[in-house]
Formats: structure tokens, C-alpha cells, sequence
């Protein structure tokens, strides 16, 4: 009988402790995201790639591409580390200094795609689109469309690793080992 006493709360400290570090993990899931001007401004400091996730409120892929994709734990931590995320609404409508130049918003009438929006992807709107800069807010590459957590990963590496400066993507990818 007194084996059982013991054990009982030996069992609840032990479930305890796994519950605190369930609840710990789910924290990487999360990106701590920016406006533009806190990147520009960050990388500055510390240079890092700056990852700009292009959306509308309406997008349906946008909420999958946040809810499935930019949580996955493995994802998260490598763009948390390795770039400054911009969540960048395409639709907003304030305005935006981005290196010395004034963007504003969609002028008329309902929706329309922010100027800054459309400067970066010379028109080609897509949504969700992730735009890829260097620290100074040079454009690297425009990447349009939903990604899976496995699909956008090597892409992430290729830009954070600045591969794209020595081998083509197809090159990349052949030699490329994922963790997802």
C-alpha cells in the first residue's frame, strides 16, 4: 500500500514534467514577425535575409500557408534564426518607407495590391507570394504559391545559405538533405 502512495505522485511529477515540456515546444512553432521597417532597421545591426510573406485577409492558401507551414517547428526555427520575417498585407493601407522611398497603399477604389507590393514582384501579383531580400533590402527572388513545410524548406536554405550565388536551384536541390 505504501508503494502505491509513493508511486502515484512520483507518476503525476513525471506527467507534469512531460506537460511542461510539450508546452515548451510548442513555442518554437512561432515566428516573431516584423514590419519592414523593423527589418531593414534589424539587419543593420545583425545582417540576416529578410523572408516577406506577401497575403490578403481573403486568401484562403495565405491561412493554410500560416496555419500549417509557418508553424511547423522545423520551419519556424530555421527562419527565426536565419532571417527577419516581414508578414507584409498587400491590402493594407498605410503607407511604407523601404530603402528612401515612400510606397502607399492601393489608391481608389475597393481592394488593390499595395505599391510596394507590386514594385517587388514588377506586377506579378500572386498570393501568397514569399519575397526573398538581402539584409539591405536588395530583392533576391519572388516565390509565388503555397508551400508545404517540406517543400519550402530547401528554399529556405538555398536563400539563408546564399547558395543561389554559386549553383543554379536544380544544383541545389540534387544535393540538398531536408530534416522534414
Amino acid at each position: 500500500m505504501q508503494k502505491r502512495i509513493i508511486g502515484v505522485p512520483l507518476l503525476m511529477v513525471a506527467l507534469l514534467l512531460v506537460g511542461f515540456s510539450i508546452g515548451h515546444g510548442a513555442e518554437r512553432g512561432k515566428i516573431a514577425w516584423l514590419t519592414i521597417e523593423e527589418a531593414i532597421e534589424k539587419a543593420k545591426k545583425e545582417p540576416r535575409p529578410i523572408l516577406m510573406d506577401v497575403y490578403t485577409d481573403w486568401c484562403g492558401w495565405c491561412t493554410r500557408m500560416d496555419a500549417y507551414t509557418f508553424t511547423n517547428p522545423t520551419i519556424s526555427d530555421y527562419i527565426s534564426k536565419n532571417f527577419y520575417a516581414v508578414k507584409f498585407n498587400s491590402e493594407m493601407k498605410e503607407k511604407v518607407s523601404f530603402r528612401g522611398k515612400e510606397y502607399a497603399p492601393h489608391q481608389g477604389e475597393g481592394r488593390g495590391p499595395h505599391s510596394l507590393v507590386v514594385s517587388l514582384t514588377n506586377g506579378r501579383l500572386s498570393y501568397p507570394t514569399i519575397v526573398y531580400l538581402t539584409a539591405v533590402g536588395e530583392l533576391v527572388t519572388v516565390v509565388p504559391g503555397y508551400y508545404s513545410p517540406r517543400d519550402l524548406e530547401p528554399i529556405l536554405h538555398f536563400i539563408a545559405e546564399e547558395a543561389y550565388l554559386t549553383k543554379s536551384w536544380e544544383e541545389f536541390q540534387k544535393s540538398f538533405k531536408g530534416s522534414i
